[in-house]
């Protein structure tokens, strides 16, 4: 009789949730693709519950919610908030989020879902869940356990040890202590966002990171095993009447490095140059952990999780300078990924199951069949062609310079997409990347667009020294060899963001890029999410559908079939 384990995250942002049956992953999905909301970051923390997510797991598992053994959620509420205790306002904000309300989720599950929970509810740390959810999805049996984010409980980046169903931790680094909290500082200092941390990544390479390396080291001290950030650039405190929180006096920066960039503001070289020392902070700060890892746990692999660990600049200097033979990042690496890492630890830590999965693929979410996208097609009245290859009808239409809205299979979990929900152009003209910016996905012009190629064939246009599973979730940069053939995906520092596809893992994008790399030559596409601005990747065809009409795009490919606005 099969075993399920569900795993949920609800408490801060990107709510999800992820079915094990017997240890391997039937389903996983985060609560935006459905609710079309962005992150999902609402005022309450019942309106963050991944109930869409919950209600799709239940369904691809075939399964009922009395047939779940145990439900691991991503926080303890037992342990104390660390920086509620920094300000009165933050013990009355937090304390109520933290151990008031949290507490009530399960009641409230079976009140208004009928799912009851009694003897079956798992509070599990949040980095906990970050950790299970790098080492216990990754090919190793043994592995040493980074994860770094803004903050879980009170904890900010963890250190440990994984072997076999166990985890062990070496030291925990706390708030205010938190890598994660200051990038989201800085990119609200620059303008931004704090969610718009791939915008600094993109900033960076347009600067001089010495100019103002030295100040960032003034508030922030780097040492062996550890860091430590002047708490006045991180310190939490909330403003009566702003929602949801200030997390910030923009006078600790403005000291540092003058008046902020308000975002209608231009980008001037200041802003280039403190995002490339901020990167360069990053840089130094892990690869200094990944060192203490080394030494104390003397492996040869390394699992990375938490939103810091998404950042491809550090990732790949991780490879080069860790002296770690083998890395594995899975493709969930933000707060999303700790459903996973629920479910995972309850599995194997707390039932002490071996370890017996490896997520090779991203490919956990909704699947729809050709009818069902021929219904969206007719009740849209959008005319359709049905095409037996599609693949290479698709690489023509590429070829030819056209973009096209790529729909297929199973929908990625995690943020980037990766050959199911894409966007695809060519990468032979730079040309293209004006084009997608300005009039489809309203990009930033300094933010880079990333390669897909074939496994076999990534030597001839990328140096990658040894490819690793985590090359297939688009985690690692690469130097291109030669940036003029493929100009639309090359950043200005020569490097791209890459994606290698394997023909198991993704055999129909695989074949795409294959049929591309007939007619041109050169087996590389353009990948970029399908998605507007603002809003989640597509998750159903009358997502991609709606994008495809109020968009530029030329082309949408759903299945076998190809929508053209040509024929309307």
């Amino acid at each position: 009789m099969t075993r399920y384990i569900l795993g949920l995250n609800a408490i801060y942002h990107d709510p999800a949730a992820c079915l094990l049956g017997d240890g391997q992953i039937l389903a996983a999905a985060e609560e935006e693709r459905f609710n079309r909301i962005k992150h999902s970051k609402f005022r309450t923390l019942f309106e963050r519950l991944p109930i869409h997510s919950i209600e799709y797991c239940l369904k691809e598992g075939r399964i009922t919610f009395d047939d779940i053994e145990a439900v691991g959620f991503s926080i303890d509420p037992d342990i104390p908030c660390q920086f509620i205790t920094q300000n009165p306002w933050n013990t009355f904000f937090y304390g109520y989020l933290q151990f008031y309300t949290v507490k009530k989720v399960p009641r409230y599950l079976k009140e208004a879902y009928h799912w009851d929970v009694t003897d079956k509810w798992h509070w599990v740390e949040h980095h906990l869940c970050h950790a299970s959810s790098a080492y216990f999805v990754s090919p190793f049996q043994e592995a040493a356990v980074l994860t770094i984010d803004g903050i879980g409980e009170r904890c900010s980046t963890w250190l440990g040890y994984g072997n076999k169903h166990s985890l062990n931790e070496i030291r925990q680094i706390s708030y205010p202590q938190s890598i994660g909290f200051l990038w989201e500082v800085i990119c609200e200092y620059l303008g931004y966002t704090k969610v718009d941390a791939a915008k600094i990544m993109g900033l960076a390479s347009y600067g001089d990171p010495t100019r103002y390396l030295p100040q960032f080291q003034q508030v922030v001290n780097i040492q062996e095993d550890d860091f430590r950030v002047e708490k006045s650039l991180v310190k939490g405190y909330a403003i009566p009447n702003q929602t949801p929180f200030t997390f910030f006096k923009y006078h600790a920066l403005e000291a540092l490095f003058g008046e902020r960039r308000r975002p209608t503001q231009p980008l001037e070289q200041k802003h280039y140059d403190l995002a490339a020392a901020l990167q360069e902070l990053t840089n130094k700060i892990i690869i200094n952990l990944c060192h203490y890892l080394k030494k104390e746990t003397r492996s040869k692999n390394l699992v990375l999780a938490g939103g810091v660990a998404l950042n491809c600049v550090t990732n790949e200097l991780i490879l080069q300078r860790s002296g770690f033979a083998h890395v594995f990042i899975q493709p969930g690496a933000h707060d999303a990924g700790t459903a996973l890492g629920a479910a995972f630890y309850l599995w194997n830590h707390v039932l002490g199951k071996d370890k017996n999965f490896v997520l090779y693929h991203p490919f956990l979410g909704p699947e729809f069949s050709v009818e069902d996208i021929k219904k969206t097609m007719d009740h849209a009245s959008v005319s359709f062609q049905q095409h037996e290859k599609i693949e290479s009808v698709a690489a023509k239409l590429l070829s030819e310079g056209n973009i096209l809205g790529w729909f297929q299979g199973r929908m990625e979990f995690g943020p980037r997409a990766l050959g199911h929900r894409s966007i695809l152009a060519s990468p032979l003209d730079a040309k293209i990347v004006q084009r997608l910016n300005i009039s489809i996905k309203k990009r930033e012009w300094f933010r880079p667009y990333a390669p897909a190629v074939p496994i076999e064939n990534y030597k001839f246009f990328f140096q990658i020294d040894n490819p690793m599973l985590s090359h297939q979730f688009m985690l690692f940069v690469a130097k291109v060899n030669n940036p003029t053939a493929i100009p639309a995906v090359v950043h200005i520092n020569g490097t791209s963001r890459i994606q290698l596809v394997e023909k198991d893992a993704n055999p129909k994008f695989h074949s795409l890029l294959t049929e591309f790399g007939k007619i041109t030559g050169i087996p590389v596409l353009l990948n970029t999410s399908f998605n507007r601005p603002g809003e989640p990747i597509v998750c159903t065809p009358q997502h991609a559908l709606a994008m495809f009409l109020g968009t530029n795009l030329d082309f949408l490919v759903l299945d076998n079939i190809l929508v053209s606005k040509r024929t309307q």
